[in-house]
């Protein structure tokens, strides 16, 4: 006949080691998943502190340079994603020069009347280097929307205390071409392409 402390033994020991097994298992996917969107926070823009600048040929002989100031938005910062939403009033463009600044704004430009603002607003992220991103999504001008993909490089995140708070701040420079939006005047006299360079930086609500 059988011991049978022999198979007590025997199924305390398979229960140890199934249990040994099971906590040696990774965690799954959707508790990492949980856990960034734990550490996603939402910054929103300072528009004293960031920047959109943008350039476009002249003639072919020299270059014209413009801001649109004050820039509206906010972004959402996890570790491996980024939601970016960026909000441009077209009646803030800038070119140090009255005269040029109020052609900009009218029909043979942006349109401001009908068309008041340019957007962008991210659809997908993925993470780079040291905290960079790279970023697809929807530029908006003149109700003309075209998908456009831009590095998101990182300038630096921390807490500045009290009085400045917990900020984050990224740079990109990207390049389209102006026609695609209908913003078609003088094609060959001022350029196709424009540069846009972009600086934001976000406070943490």
């Amino acid at each position: 006949m059988r011991n049978p402390s022999r198979k007590v033994v025997f199924v305390a020991l398979a229960t140890l080691f199934l249990s040994t097994t099971l906590l040696m298992l990774p965690s799954a996917p959707v508790a990492r998943a949980s856990n960034n969107l734990a550490q996603a926070a939402v910054f929103k823009l300072d528009p004293v502190h960031s920047h959109v600048t943008f350039n476009v040929g002249h003639l072919g002989v020299g270059t014209s340079w413009g801001v649109i100031k004050d820039p509206t938005g906010s972004f959402t910062l996890a570790p491996d994603s980024i939601l970016l939403n960026i909000d441009l009033e077209i009646n803030k463009i800038d070119s140090a020069n009255e005269k040029r600044d109020e052609h900009l704004r009218g029909p043979d430009f942006f349109n401001a009347a009908q068309f008041p603002k340019a957007t962008f607003k991210s659809t997908s992220s993925k993470p780079l280097a040291e905290g960079s991103f790279e970023v697809t999504g929807d530029f908006t001008i003149r109700d003309v929307t075209k998908p456009i993909t831009l590095t998101l490089k990182k300038v630096g995140e921390k807490d500045l205390g009290e009085r400045f708070g917990y900020r984050a701040g990224f740079d990109t420079q990207f390049t389209i071409n102006r026609l695609d939006y209908g913003v078609s005047y003088m094609p060959e006299g001022l350029g196709r392409d424009v540069t846009i360079m972009v600086s934001i930086e976000g406070k943490r609500e």
